[in-house]
């Protein structure tokens, strides 16, 4: 499912494109044919790089104009080494990009009850999630070159991270995102309605888990949740200069700063 002109499908992007369709998916074996190939498709892409936010359609279709990106992944003893493949036309990693694949599988059982795309290739893809956002539970000094990112130097600075990690970032419980779903960079690391989605869809996928017999996975996702869950609240409320509460802030870094939108 390309997004637009681009001959490149994008996680958020293509769950939001055919979302509209999914209640009539039921009655249109076609249509459910397609959403459930859509499935295996970001199942597939989420374990071909769990940081990219958009993928060509295979290694030799499809061309990328960010070759030039400087985005890393660890490699060994220490050492990193470029994350960029042919299969990949975007690498900035954004939380709501993972809540877009969880939320797929969701509003697709939902509606079908068809649990048959749900398979091992989902189930590991999942996981993949879960381990992505344990690790971005971290404060920042402590992810150990997990992921970075830069564009040219000329580029605008919403298009690349400071130093290639962004700013810092405490550890709150909350999931840190390098980019917004703008595909901007963010201003302080923990993006609140990133991780507001995240609980919402992550309870959503343990009860996906739980209909599918995998209830270790199921317990592990809706501990997550409640992490995040209690974070948002204990540091992503915050006073507002002109309102007469408090609000939940756009984003914040657990150090006590905020940025409202």
């Amino acid at each position: 499912v390309v997004t637009g002109d681009i001959p490149a499908m994008w996680l958020r992007d293509s769950m939001n494109q055919v979302l509209p369709y999914i209640r009539f998916a039921k009655q249109d074996p076609q249509l459910q044919a397609l959403l459930r190939g859509l499935v295996h498709r970001q199942a597939a892409q989420i374990l071909t790089d769990v940081y990219a936010n958009a993928h060509n359609i295979d290694r030799s279709t499809g061309q990328t104009p960010n070759t030039g990106d400087h985005t890393s992944k660890p490699s060994y003893l220490g050492t990193t080494v470029s994350a960029m493949t042919p299969l990949i036309f975007e690498r900035k990693y954004e939380l709501d990009s993972l809540c877009a694949f969880l939320k797929l599988g969701a509003e697709y059982v939902r509606a079908t009850g068809d649990v048959s795309a749900l398979d091992a290739q989902w189930v590991q893809a999942v996981r993949t999630v879960v381990a992505t956002m344990r690790s971005q539970q971290t404060e920042t000094a402590d992810d150990e070159g997990i992921y970075s990112f830069q564009r040219c130097s000329s580029c605008e600075p919403t298009d690349t991270l400071s130093h290639g990690v962004g700013f810092p970032g405490a550890r709150t419980g909350m999931v840190r995102s390098a980019f917004r779903p703008s595909d901007d960079a963010t201003q302080y690391p923990f993006l609140v309605p990133a991780n507001a989605m995240a609980v919402v869809e992550l309870r959503a996928t343990k009860e996906l888990l739980d209909q599918i017999g995998e209830s270790e996975l199921a317990k592990d996702v809706d501990t997550l949740a409640s992490e995040i869950d209690s974070a948002i609240r204990a540091v992503a409320v915050v006073p507002h200069k002109s309102a007469a509460t408090d609000v939940f802030a756009y984003e914040v870094d657990g150090y006590g700063n905020s940025y409202h939108m």
